[in-house]
């Protein structure tokens, strides 16, 4: 897939005195479940240099799913005692959609980022406090958080900061969800003497017995941003102030706040995208304290999908790229990862003896290439991809000493079709009809051009994708209409159908003769679709040629 082949040489052969046996794996390729080889089988370090360097403002991880995101983040808290892991589940955060006022402005369209912002600075703050004051309960938690801020009487910051404290502090000692639904019972109250929105409000309206006019609409959508106070958030900032003079100081010790699982169901979706916007502009008002990083780890597709449903797609997503760290594996980076797995796994076998992987690699090339090249090239090229692929290897090779060429294609076969299966679980939440995408490609050859995809199936695609619900429309839905209504010609849509094809990784391309195939997953930044229109060639991915039935 336009990767050089592996300049590695296989080492000097050395007698058989080792065996596969039916217990050998390297590993599952996810991070939860692979404590041991986490510790000794960690090759990214430049990515874990610049998540450890402070003074970095890298501190947003993208990557697929598997390309080792959590690894990242574990391997950093292993080696940082000083550090607090978020995990969204535990934050309540299902308890916002709760809310009296955030179901009515839901309701209404109104904008609650300011009040989502406000709370992600809210949590940030308390927890670092928290946690640096070793705060843990009520009665002593208050009288520490006044001796600390006392120590700052002459910061311009001092009393404004302690105004804050004042309204707040008391509530420090108690755990994060805690402090979430008391902040959004505080916005209820406010919202309620503010606006007379409550409960029996609601259900009157529900009941068909109030209505909310036009002009209504727009007013309360101009007062939704006065539900957090011009005042409290100034006073938010202040503190935030004092946190940055606290850790400024020499001797203190990096802290680290680390935020991971956000592609899980910690939210509801209707509250999923605007949270994670609202908290990662949250964590950047952080970026310049010293010895103070809040790192995020968060899939591609659902940054992506975060961007478009905030109307963000490009703006926020140029003005973010200097705080940014794209996982990105070369095929050598790989090689070291899976011949460190092999090492470890086979000195725990046998002691006095070093197994590496290319000991257990056949010597010859297959199909013209190096065989680690064979395996990378029949993948997504990510560390899970290849550690299953692995696996698999060794499954078959019981009672034998190294992985012959048989069996390496028996595998990658046989992974292709879990690449399938896998594609279509990771971005289901963008494109929960990626099948529909996929069937298109079925039977076609490795290389071919826009019209190898018939006009036919274009319509059939679009017919499909126009009449889905809701719940099951792609990015594409839109489009599709307007195509069956004469206002999109197929040739365009064909095109943005294929497009998106290379969004997932499924499809390469290029735009002369004389350069290499791009993938998304080697591209420093996904092409863009005026530039994917200019393509002469296209080349399906091999990851899923046997189960989309390609030929050569």
């Amino acid at each position: 897939m336009g990767r050089k082949k592996s300049s590695r040489k296989r080492p000097a052969t050395q007698p058989t005195t080792f065996v596969i046996d039916e217990n050998d794996n390297i590993g599952t390729g996810d991070a939860d479940n692979d404590f041991a080889y986490l510790d000794n089988s960690f090759v990214n370090e430049r990515n874990l240099d610049l998540l450890v360097d402070t003074e970095n403002v890298q501190h947003i991880i993208l990557g697929r799913t598997g390309s080792g995101k959590t690894a990242l983040i574990k391997k950093l808290s292993s080696g940082n005692v000083n550090y607090i892991l978020l995990d969204p589940a535990s934050l309540s955060l299902n308890y916002i959609y709760k809310s009296t006022i955030i179901q009515y402005f839901d309701e209404i369209e109104a904008p609650v980022k300011q009040l989502f912002e406000f709370l992600w600075i809210h949590i940030f703050t308390v927890e670092i406090l928290r946690h640096h004051l070793s705060i843990s309960d009520k009665s002593g938690g208050f009288l520490t958080l006044s001796r600390f801020l006392a120590r700052f009487r002459s910061n311009s910051s001092y009393s404004r900061a302690k105004n804050y404290v004042d309204q707040f502090g008391d509530k420090f000692w108690q755990e994060v969800d805690e402090n979430v639904q008391e902040l959004i019972s505080r916005v209820d109250a406010r919202a309620e003497a503010k606006f007379g929105i409550n409960k029996d409000f609601l259900n009157l309206r529900a009941s068909g017995g109030a209505n909310t006019s036009e002009q209504e609409r727009r007013e309360l959508n101009r007062k939704a941003t006065e539900l957090i106070s011009g005042q409290q958030f100034a006073e938010l900032d202040h503190l935030r102030k004092i946190i940055r003079e606290e850790f400024s100081q020499k001797m203190q010790k990096k802290f680290f706040i680390l935020i991971d699982r956000l592609d899980e169901n910690w939210v509801d979706d209707k509250l999923r995208y605007i949270l994670l916007r609202s908290l990662i502009e949250a964590a950047r008002k952080f970026v310049h304290i010293p010895n103070l990083k809040i790192c995020i780890a968060i899939r591609s597709d659902l940054y992506r999908k975060m961007n478009e449903e905030t109307n963000d797609l490009y703006s926020q997503a140029d003005k973010e790229k200097q705080y940014v760290i794209n996982i990105r594996w070369t095929e050598e980076l790989l090689e070291d990862l899976i011949d460190a797995r092999i090492k470890s796994r086979f000195r725990e076998k046998y002691r006095n003896k070093k197994v590496s992987l290319r000991d257990l690699l056949p010597s010859h090339t297959i199909d013209g290439e190096d065989s680690f090249s064979f395996i990378v090239n029949r993948t997504f090229g990510r560390p899970r991809d290849l550690v299953n692929v692995i696996n698999l290897c060794l499954s078959l090779s019981r009672g034998k000493a190294v992985l012959t060429q048989e069996v390496i294609r028996k595998a990658v076969n046989e992974n292709s079709y879990n690449s399938f299966k896998y594609l279509c679980d990771e971005w289901k939440s963008i494109y929960p009809n990626l099948k529909d995408y996929l069937e298109l490609l079925k039977k076609k050859k490795d290389h071919l051009k826009f019209e190898d995809i018939s006009n036919d199936q274009i319509d059939h695609f679009a017919l499909n994708s126009a009449t889905r619900d809701d719940k099951k429309k792609g990015p594409l839905h839109d489009s599709s209409v307007a195509h069956s209504e004469g206002k999109v010609p197929i040739y365009i849509l064909k095109q943005k159908v294929l497009y998106h094809l290379y969004l997932v990784g499924v499809i390469g391309f290029k735009t002369d003769s004389f350069t290499a195939f791009r993938w998304v997953n080697t591209d420093r930044e996904p092409a863009l679709f005026e530039e994917f229109q200019s393509a002469e060639k296209l080349q399906i991915h091999k990851a899923v040629h046997l189960a989309l039935g390609i030929s050569p």
